[in-house]
């Protein structure tokens, strides 16, 4: 079995951005995703792409925090923020959000909760490359309430989702939820299998409790090369192939009853995000029984999987951290195998959450749930890329479901442009006009170019441009220009997007009593007095003037 821990590891560790609550734009300061902090970079060039993650947050924290649908790119910027909000103040967040193919194009998909109705309400939702919603999945009736843990398109056109049904035994005082998968047409929304736990395990089967409600928590959902139906159970620790014509178990995996043996005596327990894997990709040992050779489709099937190793309730572990683990399960024997294992970069346990991907190189990303960590190996075992969203010290960012890593996503928002902020900013010494340019989810902005007017109606002056440098670009002019806009530039050299103009933020002129060496545009000579200036160098003044009084008001740029 290749095991990896990346403790101990000779490893080059750069630090790309600092570890902060949340990252802040002037721009777009109703902005609040996690600041997400690279430790580990050694991607090759053309080893590229985006990363997908939705935070989770405890309620009480989201006046410090957004939990939204987040992109970063591999530096740790943030690429898109999809925070919506919710009318109640009940915002449970997003689950799950990655590419995926529907109806013959590349769209985004995620799952969002929300307190609706005195009940937790969760939406599947498929977006296109413009961010808008294509497809909204919601609750299929029948007393069938989503789960927000998983879903897959099948075919492109059909959805395997997982669901529940809270069942109240003797009045309200005492519950049970059943855990419900079900194969809907999207386009029709008939529902065309539905398997219901109750029917096949019962209470009893839970490696949580007797007095446990949620006694089999349906977590993952996929399919095998056969249609058959693989899911997994976190409160039963067990994953299950159930057959997708009969509802019937064809076999266990973990658990007392399970239906394989570990030869390596390897405990099963708590896991997250099971997927078939093409033993193509990965790694059989030279030891399997009739050499690697008599490993077949036909007699074999591969399983990642993200083992938690933690029952979060009792406290109880089952192995020294948690760890992503690919699972070689022979029919013919009836055995199981871990062939893979890639510990915690630091050795911790994700209480809850934790995905697995087998990316297009071969290399392994990974999830790590609640420590809210991400990280990316090579096949034989190599650490290459560590990241950590948010602030370790804060206890209010919980994790998140599931983390993606894609080349695939391009986004080109339509409903709305770049973003510009304008104030007159100094040093002391020197006065001039500061810029700040943004545009949530455009991938395709190479650099901005400004433009800076006398008034609303021009004419219009261009005063520089600048290449992107991560969520929030820059640009700084000498002069004092009390309107301004911005274009987005593309690769080839056009024009891809353009902000409203904006009117250029100037602190009150009282500041100019009291700023040593500062220079208010509409007045001549510099002050000479203390280091009172020292707060408002950085725009501070400008920010809190947009926090209070919102986004700047912005007017179609005329005069062209």
């Amino acid at each position: 079995m290749l095991m990896v821990a990346a403790l101990g590891r000779s490893l080059v560790f750069v630090a790309v951005l600092i570890l902060q609550v949340h990252a802040s734009f002037l721009s777009r300061p109703d902005i609040k995703a996690p600041a997400l902090t690279v430790h580990v970079n050694r991607l090759s060039d053309d080893d590229q792409g985006l990363l997908f993650v939705t935070p989770y947050f405890y309620l009480t924290s989201l006046d410090t925090y957004h939990d939204g649908p987040v992109i970063y790119d591999l530096q740790g910027a943030l690429v898109w923020d999809g925070y919506h909000g919710s009318a109640t103040g009940h915002n449970k967040g997003a689950h799950n959000l990655r590419p995926l193919h529907y109806q013959g194009t590349t769209h985004l998909a995620y799952t969002a909760t929300r307190w609706e109705q005195s009940r937790w309400i969760s939406t599947h939702t498929i977006l296109n490359t413009s961010y808008d919603t294509v497809e909204e999945l919601r609750d299929p009736g029948n007393r069938v309430v989503l789960d927000p843990h998983d879903y897959e398109i099948i075919d492109e056109k059909k959805i395997l989702q997982a669901g529940s049904i809270t069942h109240h035994l003797g009045g309200h005082e005492t519950v049970l939820k059943e855990a419900v998968l079900q194969l809907l047409d999207i386009s029709s929304k008939r529902i065309e299998f539905e398997w219901r736990s109750l029917d096949h395990v019962p209470p009893n089967d839970t490696c949580m409790g007797l007095a446990y409600p949620d006694y089999f928590h349906i977590n993952s959902v996929t399919q095998d090369p056969n249609g058959n139906d693989i899911i997994s159970g976190y409160s039963i620790c067990t994953v299950l192939s159930i057959s997708s014509s009969t509802g019937a178990i064809l076999w266990r995996l973990g658990g007392p009853l399970s239906s394989f043996t570990f030869v390596d005596n390897y405990t099963l327990s708590h896991v997250h995000h099971v997927r078939v894997v093409p033993l193509s990709a990965i790694n059989i040992p030279s030891s399997a029984p009739g050499g690697p050779h008599a490993i077949t489709p036909h007699t074999h099937l591969a399983l990642s999987m993200f083992d938690n190793a933690m029952n979060r309730y009792e406290k109880s572990t089952t192995a020294s951290c948690s760890s992503a683990i690919i699972v070689l399960l022979d029919f013919e024997a009836m055995t199981a195998q871990v062939v893979e294992r890639y510990l915690h970069p630091r050795g911790e346990y994700a209480r809850i959450f934790g995905s697995v991907q087998i990316l297009p190189n071969g290399d392994r990303f990974i999830g790590w749930g609640s420590t809210r960590q991400v990280s990316q190996h090579t096949r034989d075992g190599v650490m290459v890329y560590h990241a950590e969203m948010g602030d370790r010290d804060r206890p209010e960012l919980i994790g998140s479901l599931r983390a993606f890593k894609s080349k695939e996503w391009v986004g080109r928002p339509r409903t709305r442009g770049p973003d510009l902020y304008s104030n007159y900013s100094w040093t002391c010494g020197r006065g001039g006009t500061k810029m700040y340019a943004s545009w949530n989810g455009a991938t395709e902005v190479e650099r901005w170019a400004f433009y800076g007017g006398r008034s609303e109606d021009g004419p219009w002056v261009h005063l520089g441009v600048m290449e992107r440098e991560g969520f929030e670009t820059a640009f700084l002019n000498e002069g004092f220009w009390a309107f301004g806009y911005v274009e987005a530039v593309g690769k080839g050299g056009e024009g891809i997007g353009r902000s409203r103009g904006i009117r250029t933020r100037v602190p009150a002129p009282k500041f100019s009593e009291g700023c040593g060496q500062w220079r208010y545009p509409e007045k001549s000579g510099w002050k000479d007095d203390s280091e009172a200036c020292d707060g408002y160098r950085q725009g501070a003044v400008a920010k809190h003037d947009q926090e209070v009084l919102g986004l700047p008001d912005g007017f179609e740029v005329r005069g062209l």
